[in-house]
């Protein structure tokens, strides 16, 4: 393998962080109405950026 599989990097450690917080209910999840509504989410996010 290219890479160390034994220790996760640093996006994948906060993605688990943050599934782990939305499972207990320290942070509530995001719900879409429809796939255009979620595309336009990030589509604003990315603007911001």
């Amino acid at each position: 393998m290219p890479f160390d599989m034994r220790q996760p990097n640093a996006a994948t450690m906060a993605a688990m962080r943050e599934t782990e917080d939305i499972l207990s209910g320290r942070v509530r999840a995001r719900c879409y109405a429809s796939a255009g509504e979620l595309f336009d989410e990030l589509d604003a996010e990315e603007g911001d950026q």
